[in-house]
């Protein structure tokens, strides 16, 4: 291999292992009291974690396939949710993204195992699991002023009212795809490509700098449960 290929192999390389670092580790331990009078360095408004390092399965199965689903469900511990809902169980959580398609996360290192788990399981049923991990990160964004933030760059009703615990849009956020993850009133979670990642970390810092933020250390595992 000439030289000048080589550097070009070793460039990409390490653009590859950057881009899986966490997006949030520049600004660990950054914190701001921002204008509100009340905030102090102590008790912020927002809170951004990042949920480094996670595991990610895109599943499909046939939406009338009920037997498949419940082989499915088996191996992940928990049904599959609806559309636009999702639950947690045993370090995993479920997402339901279409009629017939499931995003499932998954600590550190466990993709293959349930992988190959859940092409054992569902045998000569129609479907599709796919190992998206590293194309993904989340986001974890906690704090009295949490929606408000949010609400600054979405494009849907994040009141209580509408958008309760144990549901998702995917939706857009500050112009990047993104699914928001409801677990209560001002605790949310993103999860955003790794492309848009650097972007909207910027932005909720930037959205939350008028109210106080605190950015604490990435998290290697979720904490959805």
């Amino acid at each position: 291999m000439m030289r000048q290929e080589k550097n070009v192999m070793v460039n990409l390389l390490d653009k590859a292992i950057s881009a899986m670092r966490p997006v949030l580790t520049p600004y660990q331990g950054k914190a701001t009291t921002g204008n509100a009078a009340e905030n102090t360095a102590e008790n912020t408004a927002v809170i951004l974690t990042e949920l480094a390092c996670l595991d990610y399965l895109n599943v499909r199965i046939r939406a009338t396939d009920e037997q498949a689903r419940h082989q499915a469900a088996k191996v992940l511990g928990a049904e599959l949710p609806s559309i636009s809902q999702f639950c947690s169980n045993s370090g995993n959580t479920l997402l339901g993204i279409g009629p017939s398609e499931w995003l499932v996360v998954l600590p550190s290192g466990e993709a293959a195992k349930v992988q190959n788990e859940l092409v054992a399981a569902l045998g000569d049923a129609h479907h599709l699991v796919v190992d998206v991990t590293g194309g993904t990160t989340q986001l974890r964004v906690t704090g009295e002023k949490a929606r408000a933030v949010l609400e600054k760059g979405a494009y849907v009703d994040l009141h209580p009212r509408i958008f309760k615990s144990g549901q998702h849009y995917a939706t857009v956020l500050s112009g990047a795809p993104t699914v928001i993850m409801c677990y209560g009133d001002n605790d949310y979670a993103l999860l955003v490509r790794r492309s848009f990642s650097d972007h909207v970390a910027r932005w909720a810092i930037d959205a939350a700098s008028e109210y106080g933020f605190t950015v604490t250390a990435p998290a290697l595992k979720s904490t959805a449960e």
